[in-house]
């Protein structure tokens, strides 16, 4: 079974004493297409490819080109 998510994130900047306002906080959206496989009832493996569409974010950050998650779900 095919499957198509859209997900957005938008954080502010860190507050506080500490904080690094600079390089903190943005706005972010994501398109995540992947697939379910239902092998039984009880065993359905998936695998998803999550992509970037849209990154905006303050100062310097890491961000991902593309994250990819595989899993399984059991029923007992």
């Amino acid at each position: 079974m095919p499957t198509l998510q859209r997900s957005a994130r938008v954080a502010r900047t860190d507050s506080g004493d500490a904080a690094d306002a600079y390089s903190t906080g943005g706005r972010l959206v994501y398109l995540t297409v992947g697939a379910i496989v239902p092998v039984s009832e009880s065993f359905t493996p998936y695998a998803n490819s999550q992509l970037p569409v849209y990154q905006n974010v303050n100062g310097i950050q890491l961000t991902p080109r593309y994250v990819v998650s595989v899993g399984a779900k059991f029923a007992f």
